[in-house]
C-alpha cells in the first residue's frame, strides 16, 4: 500500500441555534500532515460554515474532526442529530456516531460539605473519565435524583469535580450516580460524530464535498409553543422549473400559516397580478391560497416542498410565515416584531449577452459589420462561443480596409456590466488581400489594373499614412521579404489607375498582391459568464481597422 500526500477539501454547514452548543475537536487520531490541513470559519446570523482545506495522507483513516452537539439546559433533541455528506467523494467518508445507550456509572456525592452536606451545584465523583458537559445525571436508585428533575452537567472541573445545572439537590457520599446522553423517555441531550476520510489516491475537488448536520432542538414544554426557525435555500432560482424543500423547526404542536406570493415581476411593481401558492396542486393561482393551520409534529420539524415554475421574465417570491393559535415566532430568529414578508427569493429568466461591432467615427466606411453573436443562458452560467464578424467596406474609392493593429480585450466595451465576464482564447483580425494583373508600367503611374477573379479593385486605396495605403506584398518575382515599401500614392477605383510612391517597372500581365481589401474578418473564440440582465458588448472597429483615407 502506497501512502502519499493528497489534497483535501470539505465544507461543513451548521444552522445557528439559540438553545444548543456545538464543539469541535479537529485533526485528532490518525490525521497526518497537520500543518497543511486548516479550517476557516465563517459565522453568520443563520449558518456557521467551516471549510477544511489542505493536505492529508492517502490510504489511511484520517480523522478530520469530532463534532459534539449539546442541547442547552432545559432543552433536548427530539431526534438524533443527523449528518449528510454530498459530493464526488461521498463514499470515502467514514462516519462514527456516539452510542445513545452509553452510561457512565460512578460513585460520589452532590452538595457542599461544611459541618454537614448542603444542597448545591457541586458534584464530586470517583472519576470524571467519560463524563461530558450536557449529560443528564441521575441517582441509580431513581429517587435521590430522578430523571424528571432534568439535572445536567454544566462543566467538568477536574479529575473528580463537576458543576451541575441545579443547586437544589444533595446526595450523600457513595451515592451511585449515572451519567447519560439520552433519558429513558427518549430525550437526547448529547450527540457526537467522528468524521474520517480515506482515499486511495485522488485529491478531493474544491467546492465539491459538503457535510451538513441537521438537528431539532426542543425546549421544555410551555403554555405557548414556539416556532424557532424557517430554513430553505434562499439563493436565486434559475429560469427552469424546480423544487426546493423547507423545514420549520419548533415545539411539537406549534401552529403556523405560510403564504407564498409570486409577484409576477420583481419587487416594487404592481402592474402584474400577484399569485399565491396552492400547496394542494403545487401551483400558483390567482385565488388566495396558503398553507393554513399547519402543525409541527412530535419530531419538532415540519417539512414540505415548493414547486417553482419556469419563467420568461424576472420574478420575486415572497414568503410570509405567521404564528397560529397558542404559538409564537421565536424573536431570536424572526425578530421581536416579525416583518412581513419573512423573506424573498428571486427567480431570473435566461439572459443574453450580445456581441456586436461598431464604428463610432467611421460608420460610413462599412457596408456590413457582420452578424451579431447572441449567447443565452442563466445568470452565472459559463457559455463557450466561437464566432466571426465579416466586415465589408463601402463600395467607394479609397474605402478599402487596412490593418491598424490586432484587437485587444480593451477594445470591447461593457465587459463587467451586470456581472458579465468574458475570456478570449483567440481574438484575431484578418484583413484580406487584393490581387490584380497589370499592364506594362514604367515610372510611378499604376494601372489600369484588372482585378483577379474573386477580388475587387475597390480593395485598393491611397492613405496619408503610408502604412495604411495599399502596399505591395508580392508580385511574380518577389514577396514581402524582398519588396521595398511600395504603396499607392493616388488611386481611382473606377478606372483602376493610380500612382506609386516610387518609380516601378512591371511587365504586362504580372500578378500583384496588395495588403488591403474590401473584406476583413474578426474571429472571437472564448467563454462568457452570463450576467444578471441582458447585456450588449461592442467591439470598437475604429481601433483596429481603417476603411477610410485620412
Amino acid at each position: 500500500m502506497i501512502i502519499k500526500n493528497i489534497g483535501f477539501y470539505l465544507k461543513e454547514i451548521n444552522q445557528v441555534k439559540s438553545n444548543d452548543t456545538i464543539t469541535t475537536e479537529t485533526f485528532s487520531g490518525d490525521s497526518t500532515v497537520l500543518t497543511t490541513l486548516a479550517v476557516t470559519n465563517t459565522t453568520g446570523s443563520s449558518f456557521i460554515t467551516d471549510v477544511y482545506k489542505g493536505t492529508i495522507k492517502s490510504n489511511i483513516d484520517n480523522v478530520i474532526f469530532t463534532k459534539t452537539f449539546k442541547a442547552d439546559v432545559n432543552s433536548y433533541y427530539a431526534e438524533d442529530p443527523t449528518v449528510q455528506i454530498t459530493g464526488n467523494n461521498q463514499s470515502n467518508y467514514i462516519i462514527e456516531e456516539s452510542e445513545n445507550e452509553e452510561i457512565i456509572e460512578t460513585s460520589g456525592f452532590i452538595g457542599n460539605i461544611t459541618s454537614s452536606l448542603n444542597a448545591s451545584s457541586s458534584c464530586t465523583v470517583e472519576s470524571t473519565k467519560g463524563i461530558l458537559p450536557g449529560m443528564l445525571v441521575v441517582s441509580k436508585d431513581g429517587t435521590t435524583l430522578a430523571e424528571s428533575n432534568l439535572v445536567r452537567v454544566v462543566s467538568v472541573d477536574g479529575p473528580i469535580s463537576l458543576t451541575l445545572s441545579s443547586s437544589s439537590f444533595s446526595a450523600p457520599a457513595n451515592t451511585k450516580l449515572l451519567f447519560k446522553r439520552v433519558s429513558d423517555s427518549g430525550k437526547i441531550f448529547l450527540k457526537s460524530f467522528t468524521i474520517k476520510y480515506n482515499n486511495s489516491e485522488k485529491s478531493s475537488l474544491i467546492d465539491n464535498d459538503t457535510i451538513v448536520f441537521t438537528r431539532s432542538v426542543i425546549s421544555e414544554p410551555s403554555t405557548t409553543k414556539s416556532i424557532r426557525s424557517f430554513s430553505m435555500d434562499k439563493s436565486e432560482l434559475s429560469s427552469i422549473s424546480q423544487q426546493r424543500s423547507f423545514n420549520i423547526v419548533g415545539d411539537a404542536g406549534a401552529v403556523f400559516d405560510i403564504v407564498i406570493t409570486k409577484l409576477g415581476e420583481l419587487t416594487g411593481s404592481s402592474s402584474v397580478t400577484d399569485k399565491t401558492y396552492d400547496f394542494t396542486s403545487d401551483t400558483f393561482t390567482t385565488a388566495s391560497t396558503l398553507l393554513d393551520d399547519a402543525t409541527i409534529p412530535a419530531s419538532g420539524i415540519y417539512s414540505d416542498t415548493v414547486t417553482f415554475p419556469s419563467v420568461s421574465s424576472d420574478d420575486d417570491y415572497q414568503f410570509t410565515i405567521t404564528a397560529g393559535t397558542s404559538s409564537v415566532l421565536d424573536a431570536s430568529e424572526f425578530g421581536s416584531s416579525p416583518s412581513t414578508p419573512t423573506f424573498t427569493i428571486t427567480q431570473r429568466a435566461q439572459k443574453t449577452v450580445t456581441f456586436t461591432c461598431v464604428s463610432t467615427s467611421n460608420n460610413a466606411d462599412f457596408s456590413s459589420k457582420g452578424s451579431n453573436l447572441v449567447v443565452t443562458g442563466n445568470t452565472g452560467d459559463v457559455v463557450n462561443f466561437e464566432h466571426s464578424f465579416s466586415l465589408v467596406s463601402t463600395d467607394a474609392d479609397n474605402k478599402a480596409f487596412s490593418l491598424i493593429r490586432q484587437p485587444l480585450l480593451s477594445d470591447f466595451d461593457n465587459i463587467g456590466a451586470n456581472g458579465v465576464e468574458v475570456e478570449f482564447n483567440s481574438l484575431i483580425l484578418d484583413v484580406g488581400i487584393t490581387k490584380v494583373t497589370t499592364v506594362a508600367t514604367t515610372g510611378t503611374t499604376a494601372g489600369p489594373y484588372t482585378a483577379v477573379s474573386g477580388f475587387s479593385l475597390r480593395g485598393l486605396k491611397k492613405h496619408s499614412t503610408a502604412s495604411r495605403a495599399s502596399n505591395i506584398i508580392s508580385n511574380n518575382a518577389q514577396t514581402t521579404d524582398d519588396i521595398p515599401s511600395i504603396s499607392l500614392s493616388t488611386y481611382t477605383g473606377t478606372s483602376g489607375e493610380g500612382t506609386y510612391n516610387t518609380n516601378q517597372v512591371f511587365e504586362a500581365g504580372e500578378e500583384i498582391t496588395f495588403n488591403t481589401s474590401k473584406n476583413a474578418e474578426v474571429t472571437i473564440i472564448g467563454s462568457v459568464v452570463i450576467g444578471s440582465a441582458n447585456t450588449t458588448i461592442s467591439l470598437e472597429l475604429d481601433n483596429i481597422v481603417d476603411g477610410n483615407i485620412t
